[in-house]
């Protein structure tokens, strides 16, 4: 009853008229859980060990760091004040990462920064919420 009670208090109303059995699965197996690779995980890791994480983007802490059982990658993000790119790779016109964004950097290119001093011109797509994680974003390279 504690379980129901809980998901009837906090679902949206527009989204979904009664709770979904999803809401009730308090014991999910891990291996059914869409966690983040560990390469995320390992970087994020990191860079908290070096105090270079943002505060903001602590929400998705807890599946990102789940599996980071693997050593972080050489290059660990790409950050300014409203998104970071986390363990970016090269990929054709920019590079590919774990996007963890706030709201103010939707469809805006931002100059981001590698913890190695490394600068990059990124632009960032269209977020339709206030903070996002998502993984295997590609943001183009402005030259």
């Amino acid at each position: 009853m504690l379980a129901q009670l809980t998901a009837s208090m906090n679902m949206d109303k527009k989204k979904h008229k009664r709770p979904t059995i999803e809401q009730f699965y308090l014991y999910q197996p891990i291996e059914t859980k869409n966690l983040p690779e560990a390469q995320y995980g390992a970087a994020v890791k990191e860079l908290i060990s070096r105090n270079l994480f943002p505060a903001w983007g602590l929400f998705c802490y807890k599946d990102l760091v789940y599996r980071a059982s693997t050593r972080p990658p050489e290059l660990l993000c790409f950050k300014c004040d409203t998104a970071i790119l986390i363990a970016p790779t090269e990929v054709t016109n920019g590079y590919k990462g774990l996007l963890i964004a706030l709201e103010e950097a939707s469809n805006q290119t931002l100059q981001m920064e590698s913890p190695c001093g490394r600068k990059v011109n990124l632009n960032v797509p269209y977020i339709h919420t206030k903070v996002i994680a998502k993984e295997d974003v590609i943001l183009q390279l402005v030259k």
